[in-house]
């Protein structure tokens, strides 16, 4: 029971997309933009899902993931830019992708992202550390 709920929450992270304006300028994400994230604790902005994720100094990445009201699962990841600034998430010691991130827009209430060709929108709950 335990894989099907862990296994639900991989195929949700799939699933969750969100429309963002037509005028919300989106840039690849540089080393700059990449600074903006550390210490953001953002929650997807989703009617059934639940994802929120805290990028932390040390590269890793404590999430809520699962659906409103069902299963919810609590894995920690890590995050990394590469050099065609792109931000990937893959699970601790497996290296398995869970998303990537391909461009980014700061918004007043929080930023949107294109992931896997779709937007999704996420609002900033909180900056708990500053970056260095």
């Amino acid at each position: 029971m335990k894989f099907l709920g862990i296994l639900t929450c991989l195929v949700l992270t799939l699933q969750m997309s969100y429309a963002s304006p037509a005028d919300t300028p989106m840039v690849p994400i540089s080393q700059s933009e990449r600074a903006r994230l550390v210490g953001l604790q953002l929650s997807l902005v989703d009617d059934h899902m639940i994802k929120n994720l805290y990028f932390r100094k040390d590269k890793n990445v404590t999430a809520d993931i699962g659906i409103k009201g069902g299963p919810v699962c609590g894995p920690i990841f890590h995050w990394s830019l590469s050099k065609d600034n792109v931000l990937t998430v893959t699970s601790v010691g497996e290296g398995i992708v869970q998303f990537k991130w391909t461009a980014i827009g700061f918004v007043q209430d929080g930023i949107l992202v294109q992931s896997a060709g779709k937007m999704e929108h996420y609002a900033i709950l909180k900056k708990l550390v500053k970056p260095d």
